[in-house]
């Protein structure tokens, strides 16, 4: 029920329960979920569909947070398509060279469509090729459609052509941002 969520606690119990659920142990500050004795709005007594909708909750707010940092006010512009975009590039962007990334955007996103994560290229891992685009927007990765290609060129019109770089055959965010 929760496979693809990320949690932290200090509590033994929840820990195993949140995992028996599917979520995965992560850092406080990089959780959907925090229950713990300083948590807000989660007490020990939560049904699961409760837990549910609050880890849908954490979740919506961090990817705000994200979105907010690489968009900046015009964030809450963005289509639902230009933000599953964005937030994956940033999240691989964020992620870099590190292993096993059970608990991003991305994956969640691979995850719930039956599609296996990027694999890392032994190289800083900040991009994503074409296919795994359309596989984070919701498409097998080998479709023939141009619909991640139209919302690059939406959101390189929106924010510039330095936004989206192509190099060496992946899609990464750049450092440019046309105010």
């Amino acid at each position: 029920m929760l496979t693809g969520f990320t949690f932290w606690t200090d509590d033994k119990i929840w820990r195993g329960i949140l995992t028996e659920l599917g979520a995965t142990a992560a850092a406080r500050d990089n959780a959907d979920i925090v229950i713990g004795h300083k948590a807000k709005g989660i007490g020990h007594k939560i049904s699961v569909s409760e837990l549910h909708a609050a880890a849908i909750a954490g979740r919506d707010a961090k990817d705000a947070r994200v979105l907010e940092s690489v968009c900046g006010a015009a964030a809450s512009d963005l289509s639902d398509a230009q933000k599953k975009l964005v937030l994956a590039l940033a999240d691989v962007r964020a992620r870099g060279n590190a292993p096993s990334p059970t608990q991003d955007f991305l994956t969640r996103t691979l995850v719930r469509k039956s599609i296996p994560p990027p694999t890392m290229r032994g190289q800083e891992n900040t991009g994503l090729t074409a296919g795994e685009l359309r596989a984070a927007l919701g498409y097998a990765a080998d479709a023939d459609t141009h619909a991640a290609d139209t919302i690059i060129y939406q959101l390189r019109k929106k924010f510039g052509a330095g936004f989206i770089v192509y190099e060496g055959g992946m899609y990464k965010l750049g450092d440019k941002i046309k105010n």
